[in-house]
């Protein structure tokens, strides 16, 4: 059978199709939008040091920073980084299954309705993704606060100051996090969290599971 059949555009005028195009740009959105989030941490050790570290990765314990006095320690003591990594492979597992199907739809659309595997798999793994989404939406919501909330400066100042990093003389520090990007993640998420579970009666209307079900028998009457 060949892999590029009649180009189909018809699938993407019923809302099984038409879901997953919206899925694809909020996937896509949630994916990037993870990996621009970070900052420059200065503070000043006297008037004429100052040291600078690049902060980019979630799991804030794990990084070492420089002191005043050469040695390196931890600032932070939470970790984000498991869920980073989750949230990253189910944004990536999604746009991978997205285009698979997007291209079955539109390229094999015949092969999707005469080999049932298809449509169960559909289903099956848009379940999956669903709820993973939402578990991904809540974790990453919660993950994302906590690390804006560390991230102030404020914060990091009061950090740099219980951790004696100046040394003898209080710290001064003009770091600052930006949130944007993290904001458009999460909300990013919850899109995908509702398209997700959304579609997944219409992948369910496709199966045989759905077609081959019987009905009700209907009460019959007593006399």
């Amino acid at each position: 059978m060949a892999l590029f059949g009649t180009f189909d555009p018809e699938m993407l005028k019923m809302p099984l199709g038409f879901i997953k195009v919206l899925q694809l740009p909020f996937a896509l959105i949630a994916f990037t939008t993870m990996d621009g989030w970070g900052f420059l941490l200065e503070y000043k050790c006297n008037e004429t040091s100052i040291q600078k570290a690049i902060i980019d990765r979630f799991s804030l314990s794990s990084i070492m920073l420089p002191m005043c006095n050469g040695t390196k320690t931890n600032l932070w003591e939470h970790s984000f980084g498991g869920t980073a990594l989750f949230f990253g492979l189910v944004s990536l597992f999604s746009i991978i299954f997205i285009a698979l199907l997007l291209f079955i739809y539109l390229f094999n659309l015949e092969l999707y309705a005469t080999d049932n595997r298809l449509p169960h798999a559909d289903c099956i793994i848009t379940g999956v993704l669903g709820i993973c989404w939402v578990l991904v939406a809540i974790s990453w919501w919660s993950a994302t606060s906590k690390v804006l909330e560390d991230t102030t400066n404020e914060n990091i100042v009061k950090l740099l100051n219980e951790k004696h990093f100046c040394g003898d003389i209080k710290c001064v520090s003009g770091s600052y996090s930006h949130s944007s990007t993290l904001t458009i993640s999460v909300l990013a998420a919850w899109g995908c969290a509702i398209l997700f579970f959304s579609n997944i009666w219409f992948t369910y209307k496709e199966t045989d599971w759905f077609k081959n079900r019987q009905p009700f028998p209907e009460p019959q009457m007593t006399i």
